[in-house]
């Protein structure tokens, strides 16, 4: 469904020229193949590739086993996962569902034996992209949080990216949009940071924020956003058709239904699967409001017929919406039939609801101690640096001390001759080179103490700075009076 169009929006960034640029070289898997690159940037290439000619076209699907042959004759790592990931694209794009599901658990297994990490992360988000489109949300929070787990672990920050927007889709899917505006948040921050291309992941982005929007009835936000997915979407996959979509999303929130009507039609018309029930269910509303009964309820009666997807809000609104239509048309008996019906999809949605809740906040505790963890090892380097500081002003101090002495000595010595010199210098010794000394051991004594903040910190080594600073000078006194004598 929705899942879809946002994938590939992410995926359009992965290569320099979009995917069109690799329909035109038909040497592309070959070079990729010979590239010395390591393991797991070659698979990324391959899956790029392999998403390009498989989820969004047909025209490769007799390169099947030539594909295969030639993993194997370049003893490419994870040939065997590369192999289905193939096969599952083609699933997902002829819609086959339960099939994709099938082969998504038998290559998360041979992912898991082989320790194909990046390949793993394809499978389990691919995985979560299928239950996202079967509605079954609780599925789909489990494999994102693999898939979340996997990338945190490589460290890989477009990885983490596409996990939060999966994460985001879903929570727009199930209503949740105030959830799925914090993932959206985050990984704008996320993109925003980064030096590589952005335009296209920040228009999958705009796109979600664009969609909850229209959700929550703002029409003034989804125009923005509609507008900053066509800016930084330009050349990206299907952005006509997700711009057509954003229009109607407007026309509807402003009460124009007869025009939205329009748009949708164009969009079932045209050969749409992934936003097919959104756009019937948003079609069944605009015929409602202009009391076109008979033809919302059979938008209605489709939405209901679809036998992939699981109990969601959109069926629970379906019934709702026929039930409502036979009160509007004095049907009791049926009214009450489909009211009964929408009770039960609403019980099994609720139910869902509550695992999914769940899970959610375990989600969420995991991204609390991915934090926890980044800022447990900024600490640790923390205190490795202050340690340092410590032992090098340490030494510092032993150095100045055996110059000290070494100063000292040769005042002894020559006490006898120049008792006026030696005076002088006893006083610069007692009186100002002392001091800085002082107050240095002072403030490393300070320093050495864990419980101090950073702030305190810092404030400690500039004050043990100016100190150094000041001894260093009288030090220089000393040594010019030292000359003189001399």
């Amino acid at each position: 469904m929705r899942s879809l169009a946002i994938l590939l929006l992410l995926l359009t960034a992965a290569s320099p020229g979009g995917f069109a640029s690799q329909h035109s070289q038909s040497d592309t898997l070959t070079t990729i193949l010979r590239d010395r690159s390591a393991n797991i940037d070659k698979q990324k290439q391959l899956a790029n590739l392999f998403y390009d000619r498989y989820l969004v076209s047909s025209a490769y699907d007799n390169e099947l086993k030539k594909i295969a042959d030639s993993l194997l004759k370049y003893s490419t790592p994870g040939s065997k996962e590369l192999q289905l990931l193939a096969d599952i694209l083609i699933l997902r794009r002829n819609f086959n569902l339960k099939a994709a599901e099938k082969k998504l658990v038998e290559a998360i297994e041979i992912a898991l034996r082989d320790g194909e990490k990046y390949l793993l992360f394809e499978f389990y988000m691919n995985l979560a992209y299928v239950h996202t489109d079967q509605h079954d949300a609780l599925a789909a929070i489990h494999n994102y949080r693999q898939a979340k787990k996997i990338a945190e672990d490589l460290g890989d920050i477009p990885l983490l990216l596409s996990a939060d927007v999966g994460i985001s889709d879903l929570f727009t899917t199930i209503g949740l949009y105030q959830q799925a505006l914090i993932y959206l948040n985050e990984a704008q921050q996320q993109v925003e940071s980064t030096k590589e291309n952005k335009q296209s992941a920040m228009a999958a982005i705009y796109l979600n924020k664009a969609e909850i929007f229209f959700n929550l009835g703002k029409l003034d936000s989804l125009r923005y956003y509609r507008n900053q997915t066509a800016k930084y979407g330009a050349g990206s996959y299907d952005l006509e058709r997700n711009l057509k979509r954003l229009d109607y999303y407007a026309l509807m929130i402003s009460q124009n239904h007869r025009q939205a009507i329009v748009l949708i039609k164009d969009l079932l018309r045209t050969g749409n699967k992934y936003y097919k029930n959104i756009d019937r269910w948003n079609l069944a509303q605009s015929l409602y409001a202009l009391q076109k009964l008979d033809s919302a309820v059979l938008e209605a009666n489709q939405i209901l017929a679809d036998e992939q997807s699981g109990p969601s809000t959109i069926r629970l609104n379906a019934y709702k919406l026929i039930a409502k239509v036979a009160d509007d048309q004095y049907d009791q008996i049926r009214a009450r039939r489909y009211y009964k019906l929408a009770l039960e999809e609403s019980e099994q949605f609720i139910i869902k609801m509550r695992s999914v809740d769940l899970l959610s906040t375990e989600l969420s505790q995991d991204r609390s101690d991915a934090a926890y963890q980044a800022q447990n090892l900024i600490y640790h380097k923390e205190r490795v640096i202050l340690f340092s500081s410590i032992a090098v002003a340490t030494l510092i101090i032993f150095i100045i001390y055996l110059l000290y002495r070494n100063v000292k000595q040769k005042s002894t010595y020559q006490k006898l001759l120049h008792e006026t010199r030696s005076k002088e210098l006893a006083f610069i010794n007692s009186h100002q080179v002392r001091k800085p000394l002082a107050n240095m051991l002072a403030l490393c004594r300070l320093l050495i103490d864990n419980e101090n903040t950073k702030e305190e910190n810092i404030i400690y080594f500039e004050l043990l700075d100016e100190q150094v600073n000041e001894m260093d000078q009288k030090l220089r006194e000393v040594e010019m009076k030292l000359r003189e004598h001399h």
